[in-house]
């Protein structure tokens, strides 16, 4: 079975750097997952990152420990 990396990327109003976040994982050469969880964004960070494919995204409560812990249990 091959291992999986798993990235975990807390956000908050990340609106104008979050597509340049994700889409720099898009040519990796290893199996990995993305998984953004937003800790209630109130810009259009949420909007922004379901345009990059592949990415899961989940919600949680703000806090970077939080979000963290809510992607890891992901």
């Amino acid at each position: 079975m091959a291992e999986i990396i798993s990235v975990i990327i807390p956000a908050y109003n990340e609106e104008k750097l979050i597509a340049r976040s994700l889409n720099q994982f898009q040519n990796m050469p290893h199996p990995f997952e993305v998984i953004l969880v937003d800790g209630g964004s109130t810009d259009r960070t949420i909007e922004t990152a379901k345009e990059v494919r592949g990415i899961t995204m989940i919600s949680s409560e703000k806090g970077r420990a939080l979000q963290l812990n809510a992607g890891a249990k992901e």
